[in-house]
């Protein structure tokens, strides 16, 4: 943290309905102002404060969503810490696409 690179690992405990998170941070925070740091960004990148329940029940409304919903229940959309963090993800998500369809067209041809 405070302009140090730091390795973070982030496990779920508990249960489905009562999740807890253990987080291991290498190093350590050295102040408490990195810990709010932190603890700010988990949130951002976890989705830790975002609310489905309403999502839930629009879903829960439609079998096919119901069990898309159901299978997924608690995954949220990837979030990124910056802006350029943000950007390089979709390049290379966008370059991986575009490579997978050009590898499917030979096979799909044939050549």
């Amino acid at each position: 943290m405070t302009g140090r690179p730091s390795e973070l690992s982030v496990r779920q405990t508990g249960t489905a309905t009562a999740p807890r998170l253990v987080v291991t941070v290498v190093p350590r925070p050295r102040t408490d102002v990195d810990k709010q740091r932190l603890r700010q960004l988990l949130e951002r990148l976890l989705g830790l404060r975002i609310d489905l329940s309403d999502w839930y029940q629009t879903a829960g409304g439609d079998p096919r969503m119901r069990v898309l919903a159901d299978k997924f229940r608690g995954l949220k959309p990837p979030r990124f810490p910056t802006i350029f963090e943000t950007l390089v993800n979709a390049f290379a998500c966008q370059l991986g696409v575009q490579a997978q369809a050009g590898w499917a067209v030979p096979a799909d041809t044939g050549g």
